[in-house]
């Protein structure tokens, strides 16, 4: 009975070490497979970044495009129709329409030579206007009151319409 039970002992330890064995393959090939597959995802990773900055800059190309196209949108020759004053004109004079043309301020800078460019009306810049409504020392001329300039607005959104 003693040589069954050593004969068992020493299978079930040979048994256990080949189980052992076993486990340790099984996971150094589990290591193995997470490290490769650790490389792919930050190859992965590597990749999106990549493309996030591609689309970035070609985001900000358009983005300048657009705003190029828009600049040169502006430019565009429109009529305005001016409406005879009592005050400048005299009663025998005919009024003409002009062609105006309206440039963004931003391309002002780069580009003086269009010195008769006007902005079309109601488009005045914050800083025009305020030029227009604020107080000025020595002023010989009275202010339009608010009738005067509720009926130049209308004029205004009439000659867009």
């Amino acid at each position: 009975k003693e040589k069954q039970t050593k004969g068992l002992l020493n299978v079930s330890s040979t048994v256990h070490q080949r189980m052992v064995l076993q486990q340790k393959k099984v996971l150094s090939q589990f290591e193995l497979q997470q490290q490769i597959r650790l490389e792919s995802l930050k190859q992965k990773l590597l990749g999106l970044h990549q493309l996030e900055t591609e689309l970035e800059n070609q985001l900000k190309e358009a983005e300048q495009d657009f705003v190029r196209e828009l600049a040169a949108l502006a430019r565009v020759p429109m009529v305005v129709k001016k409406k005879p004053s009592k005050r400048n004109k005299p009663a025998g004079e005919k009024t003409n329409s002009k062609i105006k043309t309206f440039q963004s301020p931003e391309l002002d800078d780069k580009d003086n030579s269009h010195e008769s460019v006007q902005e079309p009306p109601g488009l005045t810049s914050g800083l025009r206007r305020e030029r227009l409504h604020s107080p000025h020392e020595g002023e010989t001329e009275p202010r339009r009151n608010s009738k005067d300039e509720k009926k130049k607005r209308q004029q205004v959104v009439k000659a867009f319409q």
